[in-house]
């Protein structure tokens, strides 16, 4: 007990240290995690100038998010601005923009003094799905005041259902070979990912038909991976930032894996941004939402943005139909 007690006095010194500014989400900014950064190899809290030296010692910087919580979004630009104070130039890498609309980008940015506010015109952020500009806003003003160059890095809604009707074959043969999505997974990383896209979809799907899913999200990661790679060796970049869902950021199974085969000798950091949850106390117990680790280089934890049940609103939203049988 006197333990825990010690271990809950560190947590709050250290949340001292990395909260700036107030929360924007509204629930649990009194749990005594929020604010504190955990470093799961080295099994201790950090400080944010410890998590932002590292940043600017990395070649790759994967910050993952939850995408709707404001919070994840304001530190992630906190960090893009710390790096470049530091000296370094990544390239921001958006998992929420398709790679087809790099040219409206670079168009927005050629036609005179960058707004932030116009790159979501830009690229009708309106109708991708994505949460309001304005979460994103603050990456992008970041990326924009450094004189970052701001990247496309995903596939897109067109593309992503061709995949998952024809498969990984879709994709040009020399972009397979060069990302290596020829080769199988290894069948322990398969059922990791399959055991994630099963629960992120509420278990409404026997994980037996995710097969197609698992191919899109392969694609996905070695796209990302793809275009940080290509993003940092612009004239004006000589690193890579990548905003993403936490689930791309994974060091197991995802951009991670394929920055090593395209970067061997890269340094790469893994952030992921987790809300904290009421009953969880100690950052191990965040473990069982991503198969029984914490598959990161930094957990920083935040607010809680709301409390709905997503899976509830999602089984009404397909008529609340029972799950199917695994």
């Amino acid at each position: 007990m006197r333990l825990r007690f010690i271990i809950l006095a560190l947590v709050l010194s250290l949340s001292t240290c990395v909260s700036k500014g107030d929360w924007v989400s509204p629930l649990e900014r009194d749990h005594p995690l929020v604010g504190s950064i955990w470093s799961p190899a080295a099994r201790h809290f950090i400080s944010r100038q410890d998590l932002e030296k590292a940043a600017q010692a990395a070649d790759f910087v994967l910050l993952g998010e939850k995408h709707d919580n404001a919070d994840h979004h304001l530190l992630q630009a906190q960090i893009v601005t710390a790096m470049a104070k530091m000296g370094r130039k990544p390239a921001i890498v958006m998992e929420m923009i398709d790679e087809e609309k790099q040219l409206d980008i670079d168009k927005w940015r050629s036609s005179g003094p960058a707004n932030a506010g116009e790159l979501g015109n830009a690229v009708n952020w309106e109708k991708s799905g994505w949460p309001d500009w304005s979460f994103y806003r603050p990456i992008a003003d970041a990326a924009v005041t450094a004189i970052l160059p701001i990247r496309a890095g995903n596939i897109s809604r067109r593309r992503t259902r061709i995949i998952s009707r024809k498969g990984i074959a879709e994709i040009a043969a020399s972009r397979r070979d060069r990302l290596g999505l020829d080769i199988p997974l290894v069948k322990k990383i398969e059922n990791k990912l399959r055991d994630e896209l099963f629960e992120s979809h509420c278990r409404l799907m026997p994980r037996r038909v995710l097969s197609p899913m698992i191919n899109v999200q392969r694609v996905r990661d070695a796209f990302l991976a793809d275009n940080l790679v290509t993003g940092a060796v612009l004239p004006n970049a000589d690193s890579g930032v990548l905003i993403a869902g936490t689930g791309h950021v994974r060091n197991d199974y995802a951009v991670p894996v394929y920055l090593k085969r395209l970067r061997k000798d890269a340094k790469i950091m893994s952030v992921a941004f987790v809300e904290v949850e009421n009953s969880a106390n100690h950052p191990k117990d965040y473990g069982n939402h991503f198969n029984g680790s914490l598959p990161f280089d930094f957990i920083w934890f935040t607010p809680r943005a709301d409390d709905k049940d997503h899976c509830t609103e999602l089984k009404e939203r397909f008529g609340k139909r029972k799950p199917k049988k695994k």
